[in-house]
């Protein structure tokens, strides 16, 4: 026998609404507004990869993301050292699991290994400047050293947080699919 309608009832979901629904909230990871990835501190996210939105197959890559205000940028033109005393004091931190496919962890994995061997290369080319008093080596060196530092730090990056308060961090760099995902 059917229940009778109670007009005062709560609406109800069909099971499966209620499971993703559910599971996208127990895991601290949302997008409601379809720009931006929110997440809780210690959040895991859904086993497909934020970059394409394919199965993740179980892997979930284990990172802390870190933020300090913009301002703190300013500090650079007055002094390195004032800089990194104040980002290290400002800094907000979350740590989080974020899925990847396959394709995403190798093209990752490849691109940290090609600019982790141009760190040394680039270095052995400054001490050979250095050695055989050869200016352009040296010149060479240190800019090859500094694009290698900067394409290492970007290569080794997933998400990108935008602004972290308190333990909700929101980050960019998922790709359009799996935040429609998430605002669903």
């Amino acid at each position: 026998m059917e229940e009778p309608n109670n007009p005062f009832a709560a609406p109800m979901a069909d099971e499966e609404t209620y499971a993703r629904t559910q599971e996208r909230f127990a895991r601290g990871v949302s997008s409601p507004d379809g720009r931006f990835v929110y997440a809780e501190d210690g959040a895991e996210f859904p086993d497909r990869c934020v970059k394409c939105n394919a199965p993740a197959n179980g892997y979930r890559k284990q990172s802390n993301y870190s933020w300090h205000p913009s301002w703190v940028f300013l500090l650079l033109l007055i002094n390195v050292l004032l800089y990194l005393i104040v980002a290290l004091s400002t800094r907000k931190q979350v740590k989080l699991a974020v899925g990847m496919c396959e394709e995403h962890r190798s093209k990752r994995r490849r691109w940290l290994t090609v600019w982790g061997i141009a760190i040394p290369l680039c270095a052995a080319g400054f001490v050979g400047g250095i050695a055989y008093e050869t200016p352009p080596a040296i010149v060479a060196g240190i800019v090859g050293m500094l694009v290698s530092l900067i394409g290492l730090v970007l290569a080794g990056r997933v998400l990108v947080p935008k602004k972290i308060e308190g333990r909700l961090a929101t980050l960019r760099g998922a790709c359009p699919a799996f935040l429609l995902s998430l605002s669903e």
